[in-house]
């Protein structure tokens, strides 16, 4: 395998460890953050029934990025 390939895969078997951890506290909404490039594959290492729950999967490159300006990509426009 090449480099990219087993680092992705290191990745999704991490994730998915974490994942386990996560969503113990089951949230009612989840927010996906994920490169453009595995914007189809990480929804799908959820579980069926968290996967239900993803309402939003935000595509970019988010490293080094402080919180809020990744909080202001699901935020909730307010009615004035």
């Amino acid at each position: 395998k090449d480099i990219k390939e087993k680092i992705v895969q290191d990745f999704k078997r991490e994730f998915k460890k974490s994942l386990k951890t996560i969503l113990e506290s089951a949230p009612d909404v989840i927010y996906v953050y994920t490169p453009a490039s595995l914007a189809v594959e990480v929804p799908s290492l959820f579980p069926k029934k968290a996967a239900m729950r993803i309402k939003k999967i935000i595509r970019g490159n988010f490293y080094g990025r402080h919180p809020f300006e990744i909080l202001e990509k699901i935020r909730i426009p307010k009615n004035k």
